[in-house]
């Protein structure tokens, strides 16, 4: 039996504007984020999955299987909103113990 995957989700190339999830972090509430458009500044095969890089946030990997079918789903919910640090500096969120 041959078996083609097919998927209708674009795969996104440097300079793409796609969305992404907020991010709140209880232990490093420095690094929460809100949620929104970004710029793709890299796109390559790690880790088993096909992984992109974006301008705002050169340090994290977001898997594109996971994010990619969410993208109608988060232009609803975002619309025009850019994603951007909405860091937490409190002491309480920002502790390991």
């Amino acid at each position: 039996m041959n078996l083609k995957l097919e998927t209708k989700i674009k795969i996104p190339e440097v300079g793409d504007t796609i969305y992404i999830d907020g991010e709140l972090y209880l232990s490093h509430g420095e690094d929460d984020i809100l949620g929104g458009k970004v710029t793709v500044s890299k796109v390559e095969f790690k880790y088993g999955s096909l992984m992109i890089i974006t301008h705002q946030y050169p340090n994290t990997y977001y898997n594109w299987s996971h994010l990619g079918p969410k993208q109608e789903s988060l232009k609803e919910e975002y619309k025009d909103q850019w994603s951007r640090p909405i860091p937490d500096l409190r002491e309480k969120f920002n502790r390991w113990d």
